[in-house]
């Protein structure tokens, strides 16, 4: 998703269950304060790059947390498409065994133009070969 930028945008969010919210650009950040009822994690990562490895496997642990909770997660670059999508490839690869160019395609066809550049396919094909290499 593109960044919220408003208390709105993220009443909205916890109206839908959203328990926690994964910022991946400093640039942008969402209107949250210590009384929200998100929990909040930034992973700077820079417009138009792709996440590292370290990155992406801390998305991951977050993902696992909040699924063995029944919680909601949502995650956001600044237009919710390069960045994030990267993180939502990852995640159909971990958690609904796609292959990296069907996760890709997955997100794609969600959201057009996701996963901007080659340097990002990569990140998502690196993160396959690291779950291969850890069975």
């Amino acid at each position: 998703m593109a960044c919220p930028r408003s208390a709105a945008n993220l009443e909205y969010l916890c109206s839908k269950g959203i328990y926690h919210l994964v910022s991946l650009s400093e640039e942008t950040l969402p209107p949250i304060n210590k009384q929200s009822a998100i929990e909040w994690t930034i992973i700077p990562v820079e417009e138009f790059e792709a996440p590292l490895l370290d990155d992406v496997i801390k998305f991951i642990d977050i993902c696992s947390k909040c699924l063995l909770q029944n919680k909601a997660l949502g995650v956001h670059c600044r237009q919710g498409r390069g960045r994030t999508g990267v993180m939502g490839a990852c995640f159909l690869i971990k958690f609904q065994n796609l292959s990296p160019d069907r996760a890709i395609l997955d997100i794609r066809l969600q959201r057009p133009g996701s996963i901007e550049t080659y340097q990002q396919e990569r990140a998502v094909f690196k993160y396959y070969d690291y779950l291969l290499s850890t069975k």
